[in-house]
């Protein structure tokens, strides 16, 4: 007994089931369906993707609720933001000749007494490069 393939129209020849299977179709190779139990599915298929595409735009909805909510603090907070960059920027420019005269005086060596001529020697970029060594 021939079958029609309620997916795609097309006429089956093979109508036995094998090991409780239904036959597929040769065309399309869906599982043998009546068009009364593919239009059942059909609607309740729908009715369920239906019910996604519904649960899915009502948290988009909130997603975007929440994206315009966090715009509005960041253009809130975003020329207070500008100014405070631009007065650290000044803070910076203004601390770096401190901290160069603060180095100046860190390295600052300071003598209780006549420094020896080997220190001497040694801190002398010229006599550095005098190939005999100077007596303490």
């Amino acid at each position: 007994m021939t079958w029609i393939c309620p997916y795609c129209g097309t006429e089956n020849y093979q109508d036995d089931r094998v090991g409780r299977q239904e036959p597929r179709c040769r065309q399309c190779s869906e599982d043998r369906i009546s068009p009364e139990d593919l239009e059942r599915r059909k609607e309740t298929e729908a009715a369920r993707l239906e019910k996604e595409i519904e649960q899915a735009n009502e948290h988009a909805a909130g997603i975007k609720d929440s994206i315009e909510f966090h715009q509005s603090i960041i253009a809130e907070h975003t020329g207070p933001l500008a100014d405070l960059k631009q007065e650290l920027e000044e803070l910076r420019d203004e601390i770096r000749p401190v901290r160069e005269s603060l180095k100046k005086w860190e390295n600052q060596i300071i003598f209780y007494e006549e420094k020896d001529r080997a220190l001497k020697a040694e801190q002398d970029k010229y006599q550095t490069t005098l190939p005999f060594e100077v007596a303490a």
